[in-house]
């Protein structure tokens, strides 16, 4: 088995004055009672680019996005959006990002209807824009539930409407497919698709690799605290069978490199 190098060494933020970029981490870094659990993260997502978050679990993909939108204070680096960055534009910076987490809360007493009409109306759109957001993502016929009796994948494409309805700049999801049904999958993918072609831009994590490989522009793997690989991929697996074969054999050298480390004592991050 060939060695997998680490190539986070070489990729550099862009300038953040580029028209072209949306989204711009340097350099972020955090640590939990000491330990280092994200070090110097850099990497950009142009506007309408797709790009996705991998890697196994106990890499710290959610507490990466949970910085990247503002909701955890790295200890090091800086995000920006268009130039705006969380600590000194943070209401204007909230206005142009949406985040969908892996388990979204939950309003018990309310109805889907309502709570996308709520999302419509704390952004300023039309109240019409909620009842197409939910047709797109195939959630409409859910709309006169109550939310706490909706199902997970349910919950997830509501939240993820609400998000549309918003028009953020970049859209930041935490495994928007999992508890979907194939078809429901397939058009949350197709909306995603076609938030970019409108000039939107998405950072999803993902462990779907083939969802990763066929709907992603680009693709970021995440192990071992850093960015290991970035790029297409087919570009990422150039020497090996499938995506999957190279994040398997990363993985092993990576675990085979720290055996002497103790176990992550938050098995439950990502």
């Amino acid at each position: 088995m060939a060695p997998i190098k680490n190539k986070s060494a070489k990729i550099s933020a862009p300038k953040v004055e580029s028209i072209t970029m949306t989204l711009v981490i340097e350099n972020l870094e955090k640590s939990f009672k000491g330990r280092p659990v994200v070090e110097g993260l850099n990497f950009h997502i142009a506007k309408g680019e797709l790009v996705g978050l991998v890697g196994p679990n106990g890499a710290w993909k959610s507490t990466t996005l949970a910085m990247i939108c503002g909701l955890l204070k790295p200890d090091a680096g800086h995000v920006f959006l268009d130039g705006l960055s969380p600590p000194k534009e943070g209401t204007e910076f909230k206005k142009r990002i949406a985040f969908v987490p892996e388990r979204p809360g939950l309003y018990p007493d309310i109805s889907a209807l309502d709570f996308l009409k709520f999302s419509a109306e704390s952004h300023n759109k039309p109240e019409q824009l909620a009842f197409e957001m939910a047709e797109k993502v195939g959630c409409a016929h859910v709309l006169s539930d109550p939310m706490a009796t909706l199902s997970r994948g349910q919950r997830q494409a509501l939240y993820l409407a609400a998000a549309f309805v918003a028009e953020p700049e970049v859209l930041i999801l935490d495994e928007p497919t999992v508890g979907l049904d194939p078809i429901q999958q397939k058009r949350i993918n197709e909306a995603l698709k076609d938030y970019c072609k409108k000039g939107g831009a998405v950072l999803l994590s993902t462990h779907a690799l083939y969802e990763a490989e066929h709907l992603c522009d680009r693709i970021l793997v995440l192990m071992n605290h850093k960015i290991l690989a970035e790029g297409k991929a087919a570009e990422i697996a150039k020497n090996h069978t499938s995506l999957y074969d190279f994040l398997h054999d990363a993985h092993l050298q990576v675990a085979t490199a720290s055996v002497d480390d103790k176990a992550d004592p938050v098995t439950s991050q990502k």
